[in-house]
């Protein structure tokens, strides 16, 4: 009899080769223990492949392709993984020792609960602590502000595996911002969470997408509002389009400057 992880990890990979084994380590080292990792190498070209083969534990799992984003890359690992819940972590992250354990034990004990976020460090390519991200927690402000702005961290996340089931896996037709479009999605129907407790460092680097390729991910977070509106959101809600509309035509380096002064508390 094939035994069957409570919790399914996934995490999806391209040339991660500066970040990758701190990442892969954060995990392998969490006190919650059943758990699968499934790692998809998106088609790197530099020396991540070879860091991956190097780990020796067979909760790892690691599938290869030739790349095709993170959102096929994703949905790959979803596809392939049998946990009752699914955890998300992205290249460059640090998940702390008990986050899994916490929020395993929340989702068990809050069975209306169908996915929970945490609080996260920021920190800078060196690690160090720039600032901390205190997203909402209450589900009913959640849902009133989710089109005004992404309310998770994407990487903090463990959903119940009934929710993909229930509204689908992410839409690769969004090369970027497609974890916000699935929190739309998901918000609109279920109870997703934080968690008021820092439980990650989430990375932010100049090589990141969130700095690389801002420009694209505020249209492709314009196309999801837009969308989101009439299938579930009140139409008033269009309101919170004018701010991202005005933010899509700020210039990609002022806009980074915007980002690292106002939307994290400095430590």
């Amino acid at each position: 009899m094939i035994e069957v992880p409570l919790l399914s990890v996934i995490m999806s990979v391209f040339n991660g080769e500066k970040y990758v084994k701190e990442t892969v380590e954060s995990i392998l080292n969490q006190s919650f223990r059943d758990f699968e990792f499934i790692i998809v190498n998106d088609g790197s070209t530099d020396g991540t492949p070879r860091i991956l083969r190097n780990f020796d534990d067979d909760r790892i799992k690691i599938i290869d392709q030739e790349n095709q984003g993170p959102a096929k890359a994703r949905n790959r690992a979803i596809r392939v993984s049998k946990g009752k819940y699914i955890g998300i972590i992205d290249c460059g992250d640090v998940a702390f020792k008990k986050k899994m354990e916490i929020q395993i034990n929340f989702l068990e004990r809050n069975k209306e609960i169908y996915g929970v976020g945490a609080w996260a460090n920021i920190v800078d390519e060196d690690g160090k602590i720039v600032g901390v991200m205190e997203q909402s927690t209450e589900f009913k402000d959640i849902k009133k502000t989710i089109l005004k702005s992404n309310t998770f961290i994407h990487s903090s996340m463990v959903f119940r595996r009934k929710l993909f089931d229930k509204i689908g896996l992410y839409d690769e037709s969004f090369k970027f911002a497609h974890d916000y479009d699935l929190v739309i999605r998901a918000v609109r129907k279920f109870k997703i969470v934080n968690i008021p407790q820092v439980l990650l460092n989430y990375r932010i680097s100049e090589e990141s997408i969130s700095f690389q390729k801002r420009k694209q991910q505020s249209y492709y977070a314009l196309k999801i509002r837009a969308r989101a509106l009439g299938h579930g959101y009140p139409t008033w809600q269009c309101i919170y389009l004018i701010r991202p509309f005005f933010s899509f035509l700020v210039p990609a380096d002022l806009k980074n400057v915007i980002v690292r002064r106002f939307l994290w508390r400095p430590r």
